[in-house]
């Protein structure tokens, strides 16, 4: 099987993949309210 390396950054972005921080946010908005709103307050980010 062939082997694929990834050096550097924008492979996600460039191909298209949903992989920055607020896509995780929205993620764990829809799926896991709770624990975001926690995650949230333990690093005091700002709710938007």
């Amino acid at each position: 099987m062939p082997e694929l390396y990834i050096i550097g950054n924008g492979f996600d972005k460039e191909h298209g993949l949903k992989t920055s921080y607020w896509n995780f946010r929205e993620y764990l908005e829809k799926y896991e309210e709770d624990f975001l709103f926690q995650m949230e307050r333990m690093y005091e980010f700002a709710h938007f």
